[in-house]
């Protein structure tokens, strides 16, 4: 189900780029199922390369696993991916990125999860005003590893041909059929590649994101 969150920051300096790699603290807030509220600090760190040169708000990764933000600490990193600007039509186009991630699922376990977000942004600074837009967590690679009995392989120029020939062949079928040409095994461009963890030898398996 949708979650409404609150993110307060320094809204000026997020959007200028300043923080780069450095991390900005925030004020996460989430609003429960019961109507109770959740509010912890945590990090945000600005990620991506094209989107944060082209968008007005920069792809975020928000750092649970600080000492301030005890009961979401498990959560751990997860990357945000938000509307590269403020308008009903980079929504729609955000909203259909999630459907893919959501419709992938039904069809491989090895596949990321994701949560959808009603996002409301808030300057701490009180010099711009409060926005709000779509935008949704992915699931930690490590997570998404475990969750399958695998872990990450480090990244390494293979071909296609050399990872698992099934899964192999349902990602290439899956972009085809979204009309997606924007991913490269051996590039290791929005592929991960997974490993089961109690045998190494066999062909890993590639998972798509992005």
């Amino acid at each position: 189900s949708l979650l409404n969150v609150t993110i307060s920051t320094d809204i000026k300096n997020l959007l200028s780029g300043k923080i780069k790699n450095d991390a900005q603290k925030a004020s996460f807030t989430c609003l429960l199922p019961d109507s109770s509220a959740l509010t912890e600090v945590i990090e945000l760190t600005v990620r991506g390369k094209m989107r944060r040169k082209v968008c007005d708000v920069p792809p975020l990764r928000l750092d649970f696993k600080t000492s301030s933000s005890p009961r979401l600490k498990s959560l751990g990193r997860l990357k945000l991916v938000n509307a590269c600007s403020d308008n009903s039509t980079r929504d729609q186009w955000l909203l259909k990125e999630y459907l893919i991630y959501k419709i992938y699922n039904l069809i491989s376990e090895k596949s990321f999860k994701v949560r959808l977000l009603n996002i409301t942004f808030e300057d701490n600074k009180e010099n711009k005003k409060p926005f709000t837009q779509y935008g949704f967590l992915v699931e930690d690679v490590d997570d998404m590893a475990k969750r399958n009995k695998c872990r990450e392989m480090p990244e390494v120029k293979i071909g296609g041909e050399s990872t698992n020939r099934s899964q192999m062949t349902t990602v290439a079928l899956f972009e085809y059929m979204i009309g997606n040409t924007d991913w490269s095994v051996p590039n290791n461009h929005n592929i991960k590649l997974i490993l089961p963890r109690k045998d190494s030898s066999v062909s890993p398996y590639a998972v798509p994101y992005d």
